[in-house]
């Protein structure tokens, strides 16, 4: 052992829980509680163990070092087929609108003739 060397780490009972740092631009204003979500752990790769579904159960308020806290509740269900356990690294992908393919090109068609005038 050497002087300031982790020894432990205090792990909170209950269900597991995800959390995510998103850039407070990305965040304030789109991610809200309740949307879907998805959870890709590095160390599984999604093509063979699956991913996990997951669900937004709370955005911070305030900003840390440019980015905004969002804790992922997992969900029951999910194709993932591998063992979930405290601090595992991944990334995460919220669902923060949906839209057709036609609102889309139209929104992108009003931003472009806007940008031009």
């Amino acid at each position: 052992m050497h002087e300031a060397e982790s020894v432990a780490s205090i792990v909170p009972s209950g269900r597991l829980r995800a959390v995510a740092m998103f850039p407070a631009q990305a965040a304030f204003g789109r991610i809200r509680e309740g949307q879907a979500a998805v959870l890709r752990l590095d160390g599984y790769p999604w093509t063979e163990f699956g991913a996990v579904k997951a669900t937004v159960g709370h955005v911070a308020q305030e900003v840390r070092d440019g980015r905004v806290r969002v804790e992922l509740d997992l969900q029951p269900g999910s194709n993932f087929s591998g063992r979930l356990e405290h601090g595992m690294p991944g990334s995460v992908e919220v669902a923060v609108e949906r839209i057709s393919p036609l609102a889309l090109v139209l929104r992108t068609a009003g931003q472009w003739l806007t940008r031009r005038s």
